[in-house]
């Protein structure tokens, strides 16, 4: 039957459809030739595997909206460049992906004469591209000595025999990494050397030298003393060490002395990293860590060496949790600081830590928070209903509740009593009014219903009286297929390949796009809705090596060429084979000049290109290529530590940042030498972090410091103070959340007369939110217009900023208010002055007309585009025309006449000036091949057939801003130097004739001088647009980052947020989500309509901004096994090109694959209940009544 035919519409009666298919064929005994399928011999060897990955219906369908759009590619032709093929015995029609083959001869004469003594080990491998990879065995077709890939480069293996491992690895780049390992054939020593004797006279790496035995005395005095002589002495010249102390209880039965501690202390590793290479530092910051094992060799808990100058947080114990004998991990806990490595049993742990309850057959049922929140889960034979914390919060007790009482009844009541709710009302007016408002959110718990294939089918949550839901519909394979919003739109269709493949999405607001991939899952044809196809390339690695584009039927233009280092002279001293040399693309030519050994880029170079209004094609002769972009180049340069730390930066101004890191990973200093500033100016002096990485105080460069304040239990933000030099606080601002985390109150006690004379309004803001999160109302303060006449937020809001301190009797109280459809849609939002009768009030609404992609005239849909705003008399529309409203992206809107979008759908040039005949001022963006926006450039008005020329020409450089200006034949330059540590910590702006000014960027709101003085101020609506600005001293420009620190663009009033433009004054942004519906099923909602608790810097998903902000973790110390895995890195990426590989032989290409992992087998419903229910009481038993060592 060929079930391929068979219909996939709804029937009466059952029928079968096609899901997937596999097809392997097999050599005959002899290794000549394959047989045809379904035959096989003795002594038949695996030849090829095929899967189904195309039928005639889907290229149908994927033809058919090629139709549709204009597009002409020939979908076979790209088929057969993306390795899919089409078997003889196949009539249908059908295309294949290939698995390989693996051979053990390149003659097909002796193929069984070199299979018989090789233990029939293959050799040879041969992808589905054709292009081969060979490795050389040892002698005995043991190990592997040498993997040479397509492109000729090799990379040999030094073996160690006794344990049948590797342990020295040469890559392409002639580097050298070797490990030592113990009579066990653990890794004890790891040692990245370098190019041998090439090193040995100068430069980079480490020496591996030989390891002694090392007792458990010696570990235990080297975490007594971790920057002892004792420490050093064990590292010696290697880049890390291990020593393995797993015999303790052995050690602790047989020692029969007065002094044997009453309990053994459990198995450990102790691990010792250097930050530097021997060869670059002869006395390296060691970073120590020691890593407690269970019974099972399992982690148990790890504690890292932290600050060697204080007793008390000397040590760091990151990772603790507590499981049950089934895995499951019942207790997290927060990390916390200690004086002594030792263990620390679960009940002595002071620390927060988040509870997790799991019924008999191991679903998650409860989750109770540190700061007595908690929610709970209850399961029905088809559907599931979760209560979130906002609807149990009028629950007293915990245990009175029907589902999930028993659970709490055995932990301690002081874990959850008083109640987050009763905790509140005692506290401040503010914390009690946070506990009315979690209160008013009602119980609206989220029912997600399952149909008979075990996947939702549908969400709903009843909130305030409206039903928001989400229906799914999906294939026979389970793919999603259909997306239902809460209106009953159809929001998105999906087709999937055989291989389950997203080949055609069809979106409500955002068009068609066609993403296909070749037989290796990489991207290698797509198209959309506007028209536009584009293609990939790859060399015989599948490494990417050229970008290409059309629109129609015009010719492809090659749009981005990566060039790799193979081809590059010096291409091994420079580390450069196997890496991207050169990339050109829309902005210009990149050069990745240099890497280090460990294969990171620390020498690049940019060349601008002299297009930036037309798309680029480097589809031209050699000879062409250097006279497309200018001749002045860029160079940035990066010094980095073992643990990928930035240790000093140097941009294309010769301007160089230095940073100095505590062993946890916080940057704790930032010392920047500015060409124009004499001498390095300290930026950041020093930093205090808590254990969990949030910051404490940090202390800048112009003796401004900011203390935070976190809460006890819910480590959220609640105080953050700042005061300069002189002792005067610049801000103090005060917190309150509500019990889901939403901040629903500020409160700044600084002295406002620093901004405001005769202030008279409270400096407050209060928030108000629905019962999905969504923010219905807030109060702040503003400037009131000198007309006392208020007007809706437009796109200059905010550029006039006022100069010096303002009278207090300008500024005025509001309040908005928000109101939204069923699917996240702003309907309406109202602005008013708070006991201003004189100040007229504004209120925008919204309207939304545009028809859904999926509209018929027999069913009109509506979209989530917006069409048209009204305040009062003011009518305002936004359009969606030409190609670029085809995939959502908006093309004119008030004040901006044109807004024109790029081939990949970023913003490409903007206007606003409306003319017939001439050329209006305009500004054009130019992204590079990751999305990132390089160049922006504006061109002056010009009459009818007169040319344009150029105002303002804008780079973005790493680090770096280079602003032109031109006036005439005159060039006057501006730059602007980022001075970073974890985050953005100044500006140095310098120009042509002037003396450079450092701009500290000390909260949301402020920025200071290098003497702590204020140079800008501003204050914002909950949606971004300026309600306050001025400009203190002699400062000209105004700031560059505003709202949520998101660049500002003064051209458009937009703030660029990586992949898309944020509107401010309309609450939105201005294109379709490129990730989809990872935020909902809007794409342009601005993050779910919660401005003050998340944003969103890359314009493709929301972040938490309130929930403390951690600075990134340092890179930890190697694990285990992680020396040896360093030193197959580059064999496994071979290794996963041939994954058909016999068994052996993977092991061979992994030579640090020497410890099993536990494999956690799937809890069978029904069958270990009474098992389940006594590894969680016992559990629970030793947390809360404690327990002896490291046993649980």
């Amino acid at each position: 039957m060929k079930l391929a035919r068979i219909r996939i519409a709804k029937a009466e009666s059952t029928y079968k459809a096609l899901r997937a298919e596999s097809r392997a064929y097999f050599k005959d005994g002899q290794l000549l030739q394959s047989l045809p399928g379904g035959q096989l011999e003795a002594y038949s060897l695996l030849d090829w595997t095929f899967s189904l990955a195309f039928t005639p219906d889907i290229l149908s369908k994927l033809k058919d909206n090629q139709n549709e759009h204009g597009i002409t590619i020939s979908l076979e032709g790209h088929l057969r460049q993306g390795g899919y093929i089409q078997l003889e015995d196949d009539l249908d029609g059908n295309w294949w992906t290939s698995s390989g083959q693996a051979r053990f001869s390149s003659s097909d004469d002796d193929k069984l004469q070199k299979a018989r003594p090789s233990f029939y080990t293959p050799t040879i491998f041969v992808d589905a591209f054709g292009n081969i990879s060979t490795v050389n065995m040892d002698h005995h077709y043991l190990l592997a000595e040498e993997v040479r890939d397509p492109l000729g480069s090799t990379m040999s293996f030094g073996n160690d025999y006794h344990h049948l491992q590797a342990v020295k690895i040469s890559d392409r780049n002639s580097n050298i990494q070797q490990v030592t390992p113990d009579c066990l054939g653990r890794s004890v020593g790891v040692a990245v050397v370098g190019k041998g004797l090439q090193t040995q006279n100068g430069g980079d790496g480490d020496v591996l030298e030989p390891f002694v035995s090392t007792s458990v005395n010696t570990a235990l005095a080297v975490l007594s003393d971790p920057s002892g002589e004792e420490c050093r002495k064990l590292f010696g010249k290697a880049g890390s060490c291990t020593v393995y102390c797993l015999n303790q209880f052995e050690t602790w039965n047989s020692d029969q002395t007065s002094s044997r501690p009453e309990t053994p202390t459990p198995a450990f590793l102790l691990e010792i990293s250097r930050d530097l290479s021997f060869r670059r530092s002869e006395n390296p910051t060691l970073h120590v860590s020691v890593t407690y094992l269970d019974g099972h060799g399992e982690p148990l808990q790890q504690i890292h060496l932290n600050d060697l100058n204080n007793v008390d947080e000397r040590w760091l114990v990151n990772d603790a949790s507590v499981s049950g004998a089934t895995g499951h991990i019942l207790r997290t806990f927060s990390p916390f600081f200690v004086s002594a490595s030792g263990l620390v049993p679960a009940p002595d742990m002071s620390a927060n830590a988040i509870t997790v309850f799991y019924d008999g057959i191991g679903r998650l049922v409860a989750q109770l928070h540190p700061d007595h929140t908690w929610s709970k889960t209850v399961y029905s034979p088809w559907m599931t209903t979760a209560y979130g914390v906002a609807d149990m919060i009028s629950v007293a007790n915990p245990q009175e509740d029907l589902d999930v009482g028993h659970f709490f009844s055995r932990i301690r009541s002081s874990q959850y009593l008083p109640s987050w709710r009763e905790m509140n009302l005692s506290g401040t007016k503010q914390q009690q009014q946070a506990s009315l408002k979690s209160t008013s959110y009602g119980v609206n718990p989220t029912t997600t219903h399952f149909g008979c294939c075990g996947l939702p089918v549908k969400i709903v949550q009843v909130a305030d009286g409206k039903v928001h839901s989400r229906t799914f519909y999906y294939d026979f394979s389970g793919n999603r297929i259909r997306d239902i919003d809460s209106l009953g739109r159809l929001c998105e269709v999906s087709l999937y390949d055989k291989l389950n493949r997203q080949v055609l999405v069809q979106g409500m607001d955002d068009g068609d796009v066609a993403p296909l991939q070749d037989v290796n899952g990489s991207p290698f044809v797509s198209w959309n809705s506007r028209g536009i196809s584009s293609r990939h390339s790859y060399d015989a690695l599948r490494r990417e090596t050229s970008r290409w584009t059309q629109r129609g039927s015009e010719a492809a233009k090659l749009i981005v060429q990566i060039v790799y280092g193979e081809d590059a002279p010096e291409a091994p001293d420079r580390n450069l084979k196997g890496q991207v040399w050169i990339i050109r693309d829309q902005p210009g030519k990149h050069v990745n000049s240099r890497f280090d050994i460990p294969g990171r880029c620390v020498e690049k170079t940019f060349s601008l290109a002299n297009e930036y209004k037309l798309l680029l094609d480097w589809n031209t002769s050699p000879t062409n290529l250097d006279g497309m972009c200018e001749a002045q180049s860029y160079t940035h340069k990066v010094q980095l530590d073992n643990f990928d730390q930035a240790l000093e930066e140097e941009n294309p101004k010769g301007n160089r940042t230095s940073r100095k890191f505590a062993l946890s990973g916080q940057v704790k200093q930032v010392t920047h030498q500015h060409v124009d500033i004499p001498g390095g100016q300290v930026y950041l002096q020093d930093s205090v972090y808590s254990a969990d990485g949030l910051p404490l105080k940090m202390v800048y460069g112009n003796q401004t410091s900011t203390e935070f304040r976190y809460d006890k239990l819910s480590r959220q933000l609640i105080s953050q103070k700042t005061t300069n030099k002189d002792g005067t606080v610049l801000e103090d601002l005060a917190q309150v959340y509500d019990c889901v985390g939403r901040c629903i109150y500020t409160y700044d006690a600084s002295e406002q007369i620093k901004y405001f004379r005769n202030s008279r309004i409270e400096p407050k803001r209060e928030y108000a939110y629905d019962a999905i999160g969504q923010l219905i109302s807030a109060s702040g303060r503003a400037l009131l217009p000198s007309t006392g006449i208020l007007r809706p937020y437009n796109a200059t809001t905010g550029m006039n900023t006022t100069k010096g301190i303002v009278d207090g009797q300008q500024v005025y109280e509001y309040l908005e208010s928000y109101e939204y459809d069923l699917a996240g849609n702003i309907q309406k939002m109202t602005h008013a002055a708070v006991k201003q009768p004189k100040a007229s009030q504004w209120t925008r609404r919204y309207f939304y007309h545009s028809p859904s992609r999926f509209s018929t005239s027999s069913k009109v849909q509506m979209s989530n585009r917006l069409t048209g705003t009204v305040s009062g008399s003011l009518s305002e529309e936004y359009d969606y025309s030409g190609d670029g409203g085809q995939v959502g992206c908006m093309t004119s809107m008030p004040q901006y006449p044109q807004l024109s979008w790029n081939f990949e759908n970023f913003l490409g040039s903007s206007s606003t000036q409306w003319t017939k005949d001439d050329t209006p001022q305009t500004t054009y963006y130019v992204y590079d091949y990751s999305g990132k926006r390089v160049r922006k450039v504006t061109e002056s008005f010009a009459k009818a057939g007169s040319p344009t020329r150029k105002e303002r020409d804008t780079l973005y450089l790493d680090g770096l801003e280079i602003q032109l200006k031109f006036v005439g034949n005159d060039m006057s330059q501006h730059t602007i130097t980022h001075v970073t540590g974890h985050e953005l910590l100044a500006l140095v702006e310098s120009a042509t004739g002037e003396k450079a000014l450092p701009r500290y960027q000390v909260g949301d709101n402020m920025e200071l001088d290098d003497q702590s003085q204020l140079i800008s101020y501003e204050e914002y609506s909950p949606f971004g647009a300026v309600t306050y600005s001025s400009m203190h001293g002699e400062v000209k420009a105004s700031r560059e980052y505003r709202f949520q620190r998101y660049k500002h663009d003064r051209e458009t009033g937009l703030y660029h947020c990586g992949a898309r433009y944020y509107c401010p004054w309309l609450g939105r942004w201005t294109s379709p989500d490129p990730s989809g519906d990872v935020d909902g099923p809007n794409l342009y909602q601005y993050v779910n309509n919660d401005p003050i608790n998340f944003n969103d810097h890359s314009g493709r998903s929301k972040i938490n901004t309130k929930r403390g902000i951690s600075a990134p973790r340092g890179t930890k110390l190697t694990s285990v096994s992680k020396g040896l895995d360093d030193l197959s890195h580059m064999a496994e990426s071979l290794l996963d090109r041939l994954d058909h590989m016999d068994v052996k032989v993977s092991k061979h290409f992994r030579p640090g694959s020497t410890r099993e992992k536990t494999t956690h087998l799937p809890i069978l419903p029904g069958k270990l209940t009474a098992k389940m229910d006594a590894d969680f009481a016992l559990t629970i038993d030793y947390l809360e009544k404690g327990g002896k060592g490291g046993e649980v």
